[in-house]
């Protein structure tokens, strides 16, 4: 198979042909968080290909090993963890003993992200990326592994340099927390998935030899979310274990109007008794 297709291994008897995987631009959202701004200055830049003692032609020919290169940029740096992406991104492993067969492996919890302010890719920085054009902005997924150490993903995106500003101030001031990253991943997909699956389903995706090209489709700069205060709940005392108060009701009154207008009739009726009385 050629380099961006991957077939499967050992296929089941009732079928004829193998699953297949096949390598695009698939766009996973990436949420980074505790960023951190960062200034680099620089004042030299060293020929790594110079090596300890060159010989005088190679000397003359190459010039000198450490160059004066004063320069300063910026960058923001961040996690993003697996747990809060929806798709699920995967390595290839070299299964032991058969050659061309790979496993698939889980990438670690948590990827290193650099966004970085750069200048777009002319034609000659395009070379090295031939799905890149002129003006475009890279970006690169790499995998490190270095014997009795974790292994660790590091994602570096670019973004123009007057974005970079933007961002760099905002989370300088704390007025972003969190970054969301929708990144192109040069990944593989299967067929069949990417053919019948709706596009809200999580989905498996895979990278195939330690680095992919990534670049930053699109990014998302937020305010982080302000903590929820804390309630401290103490236990109950015997103070503390009463009855809420209840409503107050109005008392009850007497109404005296009856009796009174009894003892009024009352005192008529004498009244006309002794009148009568006198009249006699």
């Amino acid at each position: 198979m050629s380099d961006d297709v991957f077939a499967e291994a050992r296929p089941p008897a009732d079928r004829s042909t193998p699953l297949e995987w096949r390598r695009a631009f698939n766009t996973v959202y990436l949420e980074v968080e505790h960023l951190t701004a960062e200034t680099l200055f620089e004042v030299n830049e060293i020929d790594l290909l110079a090596g300890p003692r060159p010989s005088d032609a190679d000397q003359q020919a190459r010039g000198p090993a450490v160059r004066p290169a004063q320069r300063s940029r910026r960058r923001v740096r961040g996690v993003a963890s697996q747990e809060k992406v929806r798709d699920r991104i995967l390595r290839t492993v070299a299964a032991g003993g058969e050659s061309g067969v790979f496993h698939l492996r889980s990438l670690p919890s948590a990827i290193e992200v650099t966004i970085d302010g750069s200048p777009p890719l002319t034609e000659a920085s395009r070379g090295r990326a031939s799905d890149y054009s002129a003006g475009s902005f890279h970006g690169i997924l790499v995998h490190a592994e270095v014997p009795g150490e974790e292994e660790r993903w590091a994602l570096q995106v670019c973004i123009p340099t007057e974005q970079m500003d933007q961002l760099f101030r905002g989370v300088n001031a704390h007025e972003v927390g969190l970054v969301t990253l929708g990144v192109a991943l040069h990944s593989f997909s299967d067929e069949v998935d990417d053919a019948l699956r709706e596009w809200h389903y999580p989905r498996d995706l895979f990278v195939h030899g330690g680095t992919a090209q990534a670049p930053c489709v699109q990014l998302i700069a937020k305010k982080a979310a302000a903590p929820v205060p804390a309630v401290e709940v103490s236990e109950l005392t015997e103070a503390d274990d009463v009855a809420p108060p209840q409503p107050q009701l109005p008392e009850p009154r007497l109404d005296y109007s009856p009796l009174l207008r009894s003892i009024r009739t009352a005192m008529w009726c004498l009244f006309a008794v002794e009148f009568l009385r006198l009249l006699k």
